[in-house]
């Protein structure tokens, strides 16, 4: 394959939408640049798709996909993990110039996805249009070009020919191997015990830490920013046990319970955090309104004094 998946965007990132999009205009320019070099009919490169990943923010990632981004991307495209599999696109692109214009075509794979072609295309080109301006146009294909159908000869394990991956041969193994996939729990029971002793060191610091110093007024954003991560990690494991052996997951069955009504707690405290004041803004606050009380106490007093000094009270006596 072409070129490999950027480091900066990570798997886990991706499974549970924690990923920043905040740098993916320039990741698509620099994708661009890849693209035109080192792509083409004969040597094309894995891409993944997702129409509205982050709101309404698209995503998409090209470059060779190891087992790690391949689990959590057929998992997307199967609509696990909160994904809609109707936009979600997986399978093969190059770069191919056609009358001195660089064409980006894409070569779908509907055993790995079966995202929809139009909700796809639209989707692509806009995001063309504002950020890979050097395309100059998208191209949807059904079948592998005929100058590169000799070349076709599934490299990437993301890119398979259902066909021939399916045949069940023994001794390539890669039909057997792709047929027992499913039936594996996409989850192991060490990730799940895993996530579990970090979420579990999240909470003793919660109930040790944070709680104490918010009851006295002592808490600050990046407390609330612990709190909210917190709670990401606390859905991600819930979303973890669903996709575990049956076995591993009736384990963790009080944890799981213990987590759905704590979450809603913790996110009560998050706001409360955000909209605490510290005790020098309290005491600042308090000095303001007393200073303020003062000030119209003295005026209300000149005021008498004026009023006492046009008064004649030997004329009343």
């Amino acid at each position: 394959m072409a070129f490999k998946i950027i480091q900066k965007i990570k798997p886990d990132q991706i499974q549970d939408k924690t990923l920043d999009t905040g740098f993916l205009k320039k990741y698509y320019k620099q994708l661009q640049q890849l693209l035109v070099k080192k792509t083409s009919p004969k040597n094309p490169t894995g891409y993944f798709f997702c129409h509205e990943f982050s709101g309404k923010e698209d995503l998409l990632i090209m470059g060779k996909q190891s087992p790690a981004y391949l689990k959590v991307f057929r998992a997307a495209g199967k609509g696990k993990d909160g994904f809609d599999k109707k936009k979600v696109s997986i399978g093969n692109c190059f770069i191919l110039i056609e009358n001195n214009k660089k064409i980006l075509c894409l070569l779908p794979n509907p055993s790995l996805a079966k995202g929809k072609k139009m909700t796809v295309l639209k989707a692509m080109k806009k995001l063309r249009k504002s950020s890979m301006k050097q395309i100059a146009d998208i191209r949807w294909l059904d079948a592998p070009l005929k100058m590169d159908a000799e070349e076709d000869s599934g490299e990437e394990a993301a890119q398979p020919q259902p066909k021939k991956q399916d045949s069940g041969d023994s001794k390539g193994g890669g039909g057997s191997a792709s047929k027992d996939e499913g039936n594996e729990p996409l989850v192991s029971k060490d990730e799940i015990v895993k996530r579990t002793k970090e979420l579990q060191k999240g909470i003793a610091k919660l109930k040790n830490d944070i709680v104490p110093r918010f009851k006295k007024k002592e808490t600050t954003p990046r407390d609330a920013a612990f709190v909210k991560a917190l709670r990401k990690a606390g859905n991600l494991l819930i979303g973890k046990l669903m996709q575990a052996d049956p076995k591993v997951s009736a384990k963790f069955s009080s944890q799981k319970e213990q987590l759905k009504k704590g979450m809603p707690q913790w996110e009560k405290l998050e706001t409360q955090i955000l909209g605490q004041k510290t005790k020098a803004e309290a005491t600042d606050s308090i000095k303001k309104e007393l200073r303020g009380a003062v000030k119209r106490m003295n005026e209300t007093r000149n005021q008498i004094k004026e009023l006492l000094k046009k008064v004649n009270f030997k004329a009343l006596s």
